[in-house]
């Protein structure tokens, strides 16, 4: 299980603080193993529900398959 937490831009991207998008998250996490990948609640449920619809997207159009999405909002 991994989750990062990703900030919205005004353009409706999302990016770790770091610069790391959702789909290049999602491909280096399924590469290295990860079954479960997702945003944690850095930013409120909110950005985490956009984030998820992002990530669901992103891995139809990259063909991912056998990935779970979670999204974890712990504050």
């Amino acid at each position: 299980i991994v989750t990062m937490t990703f900030e919205g831009s005004p353009d409706s991207e999302y990016h770790t603080m770091m610069g790391v998008s959702p789909a290049e998250m999602v491909i280096a996490m399924k590469e290295a193993g990860a079954h479960i990948v997702g945003s944690n609640c850095g930013n409120g449920i909110t950005n985490m529900i956009d984030f998820l619809f992002w990530v669901y997207v992103q891995m139809l159009f990259k063909l991912i398959n056998h990935l779970h999405i979670i999204i974890n909002n712990s504050a």
